[in-house]
């Protein structure tokens, strides 16, 4: 038999026998489906079977005998089930690559690239200029018209980025290999390396995608630098500054913040009215977000008051150094210093804005991670109540010039 025929069988064998988790399937019944489904023969099927038993070598079916039972059934292995589920989450994955791959001038900027023609007739509110700048202007792209003329109109128009689509190509074969080697997951090595061998094609695939569309630009994509200089009237010119938090320490949450961000954008292009998953595209990430961040919650009855939260978000503070707060956190509220809702809230201060996001687009998918259910709720309480001064500060800002902000 072909190694290619022996894939097969083994593949879709994995996938047949992870239905009978409880139950367990008799070799007769697998083989039964396998010839049902035309994927080999009894006997081919019997040839391989040792070796799908074996958990030194395909480490597939577990045979158990049940009480007042002769003959064994086939149970899947826990080595099984890891790998068929981590299956539907790379076939997530290379989803959300198509998206990205479908739409490659949107996803860096707030929005999508405007009609500059047409700006003055454009209706939509402004947002407030808040989050973390680059103020060194290193990361400052300044984009020119392809057309010239004899006009003195030489409009400076900005736009805001935060390279959302880029850092996600850049960040999701470092994503999914620190994923595998979790400590949460513990996944067995043989469960690593078949995923490994899954994913190289999605890492080669990320890598040719960001360096066909970033090599010769710095805050958006080569396509979207070809239809600013396109579509922008003769003479002008667009100036593209940085605008998002510093990048987190830990890659689960700076990766949580990216798939926010770009959620962000694409709900400016596809959504109805802005509400959540109101839009297929949106629905590609929302199946990522939940796919890898819904074993994190970990529920419980009791609830926070006002002033635990306050408590908490003191303690967790940036400049907060004491010996003892994560002795506090665990002891007093139950929060791992490890707690992802903590790390996520890190760069939370009440009296200094400029540290994140821009408030419009955190409290946009902070509501996306309520919306999600991707923690417990007293850690949504602790969400709830950023989101909620976050909203009274950016309603008390001024509304910016729409002369130098057009995103």
């Amino acid at each position: 038999m072909t190694l290619s025929k022996k894939k097969e069988v083994f593949e879709k064998t994995r996938e047949i026998i992870s239905k009978y988790e409880q139950t367990g399937i008799s070799k007769n019944s697998l083989i039964a489906e396998l010839q049902y489904a035309k994927i080999a023969s009894r006997m081919t099927v019997l040839d391989y079977l040792p070796e799908m038993i074996d958990p030194k070598r395909g480490n597939i079916i577990e045979l158990r005998v049940s009480e007042g039972k002769i003959n064994p059934l086939c149970f899947p292995t826990k080595a099984n089930l890891a790998l068929v589920q981590l299956k539907k989450k790379f076939k997530i994955v290379n989803n959300l690559l198509d998206l990205i791959e479908q739409y490659p001038a949107l996803g860096d900027c707030f929005i999508p690239i405007p009609k500059f023609k047409d700006i003055s007739k454009n209706n939509e509110k402004i947002e407030p200029n808040t989050g973390f700048k680059d103020a060194s202007n290193l990361y400052l792209e300044i984009i020119h018209a392809n057309k010239t003329s004899f006009s003195d109109d030489n409009t400076t128009f900005t736009l805001r980025s935060h390279k959302a689509r880029q850092d996600f190509l850049k960040g999701l074969p470092v994503f999914l290999t620190k994923y595998l080697n979790s400590s949460k997951m513990r996944y067995s090595n043989q469960v690593k390396e078949e995923s490994i061998k899954i994913l190289t094609p999605i890492f080669l695939r990320t890598l040719k995608i960001f360096n066909n569309d970033y090599s010769e630009t710095l805050n958006v994509s080569k396509k979207a630098k070809e239809i600013i200089q396109k579509t922008l009237p003769a003479n002008n010119m667009v100036m593209i500054g940085l605008v998002k938090s510093q990048v987190m320490p830990n890659l689960e949450v700076e990766f949580l913040k990216i798939l926010g961000r770009y959620y962000y954008t694409i709900s400016k292009q596809f959504s109805k009215e802005m509400k959540f998953d109101s839009s297929n595209e949106q629905k590609i990430i929302s199946k990522f977000i939940t796919s890898f961040y819904s074993e994190q919650k970990n529920d419980s009855d009791e609830m926070y008051d006002s002033e635990d939260i306050e408590q908490i978000l003191s303690l967790n503070g940036i400049f907060r150094v004491s010996r003892d707060k994560d002795i506090t956190l665990k002891n007093a509220y139950g929060l791992d210093k490890d707690s992802l809702v903590l790390k996520l809230v890190k760069t939370f201060d009440r009296d200094f804005i400029h540290r994140d996001d821009s408030l419009h687009i955190k409290i946009y998918y902070l509501r996306l991670f309520l919306f999600l259910e991707l923690f417990s709720k007293k850690e949504q309480q602790i969400l709830e109540y950023i989101i909620e001064h976050d909203q009274k500060t950016l309603e008390s800002l001024p509304d910016p010039n729409p002369i130098d902000m057009i995103s």
